[in-house]
């Protein structure tokens, strides 16, 4: 049975490695990057279980998949978009909860969570000012919670068998949305030519989806700890 789950989770590594590749160089690269995330919310039924820690995943899988039909293949309604992305960094957060299983600790990451997201909500208008917009708004409080996940996924994961994959997915999912942030820069600000954000806006790689697709591919497999282990 452990065997089984390990040949799969290499085949559907192996195959999202390869439209990771064509995700790049492809003239159809939007509809292949929307096949990773589909093929990684597809992929995550197979540890499905009656739990909240496997549901808490599915749907945050599930919601990635609503907003990048909004950001990748319409490329279009981008509130509409970041606004579907809020939801999976909550539901992720749900599962980092659950995991800890230590009050204490949920109670002094509740309490860092709401006072870093009251920040988030109110540095767009400190820093962009008459230029703020709902979008920006949006998307610092979403990138807010990505860090706080990403952080206390990572201090989580001793806990847990192979739950450092989840805690490497959201780092990665970090460094995407980085790169994400960089590229949309020029919405909000000057870029002069020739510097480090013109050339990577520029660039004939994505750097964001480089991250991203290792980043969706290690979450949907995130679960492989309680299926291995199952008694």
């Amino acid at each position: 049975m452990k065997k089984r789950y390990i040949i799969l989770i290499l085949i559907f590594l192996l195959v999202e490695f390869i439209l990771g590749y064509f995700a790049q160089t492809s003239i159809y690269k939007d509809y292949i990057r929307f096949a990773i995330v589909s093929l990684g919310f597809g992929f995550c039924f197979l540890f499905i279980k009656k739990d909240w820690i496997y549901i808490t995943t599915q749907l945050a899988l599930l919601f990635t998949l609503i907003a990048d039909y909004f950001l990748v293949i319409l490329d279009d309604y981008y509130l509409i978009g970041m606004l579907a992305f809020l939801p999976v960094q909550l539901l992720y957060s749900i599962r980092i909860f659950l995991e800890t299983n230590n009050k204490k600790i949920n109670i002094i990451h509740f309490c860092i969570r709401i006072f870093f997201n009251l920040i988030a909500m109110v540095l767009p208008f400190i820093i962009l000012k008459e230029n703020v917009d709902g979008l920006s708004v949006v998307s610092v409080v979403y990138f807010c919670n990505l860090i706080l996940n990403a952080i206390f996924a990572s201090i989580n994961y001793k806990k847990y068998d192979f739950s450092f994959i989840f805690a490497i997915g959201l780092i990665l999912f970090v460094f995407c949305d980085i790169f994400v942030g960089i590229m949309n820069l020029s919405d909000y600000f000057d870029i002069e030519k020739g510097s480090f954000v013109y050339n990577v806006i520029y660039s004939d790689i994505n750097f964001s989806w480089v991250f991203y697709t290792p980043s969706q591919a290690l979450l949907a497999i995130s679960l492989i700890g309680y299926k291995l282990n199952k008694k």
